[in-house]
């Protein structure tokens, strides 16, 4: 994960997890206390906090939300 940028975008996020990009902004709609990646918007694109998502893939491991 050192090679991700501090803020990602949904490609990023589709290329680190080796999914199609559909599927991040699936998860990127969802709102994080369901299972969601936590996001904001910066214009009319999503972005992720590299510490975000991070959080987002343990807590995906572990089976725990938000």
């Amino acid at each position: 994960m050192n090679e991700l940028p501090q803020m990602l975008t949904a490609d990023d996020i589709a290329k680190y997890l080796r999914i199609n990009v559909i599927r991040v902004y699936e998860n990127l709609n969802l709102k994080p206390i369901a299972g969601g990646i936590p996001s904001f918007k910066m214009g009319k694109q999503k972005r992720v906090l590299k510490q975000d998502f991070i959080k987002w893939v343990n807590d995906q491991r572990t089976g725990s939300l938000g």
